[in-house]
């Protein structure tokens, strides 16, 4: 795994810390450990696949989805953030 910079700078986690983590997990077929280290994973995985659709396969009028689905993947990496901060 790449260690994150800014824990190996200054001792503290990005909003990214437990990504690489997840996304191994989620590999190994571990749903549960994987949305614990990283809850933000799945709906992102999500949203790439719709904007994939959106993209590559010219699907039209899911704009009102996309931008439900990046508000609440930053809510879910923005909040994690902060409870790692807080606990």
């Amino acid at each position: 795994m790449l260690p994150c910079p800014s824990k190996a700078l200054w001792g503290l986690e990005c909003p990214g810390c437990g990504l690489q983590r997840a996304v191994w997990a989620l590999w190994e077929g571990r749903i549960l450990d994987s949305l614990m280290l990283y809850p933000a994973l799945i709906p992102m995985l999500v949203t790439v696949s719709i904007l994939a659709g959106v993209v590559l396969l010219r699907w039209r009028g899911l704009s009102r989805i996309l931008l439900s689905l990046y508000i609440l993947d930053s809510v879910l990496i923005y909040g994690n953030f902060l409870l790692k901060w807080l606990v």
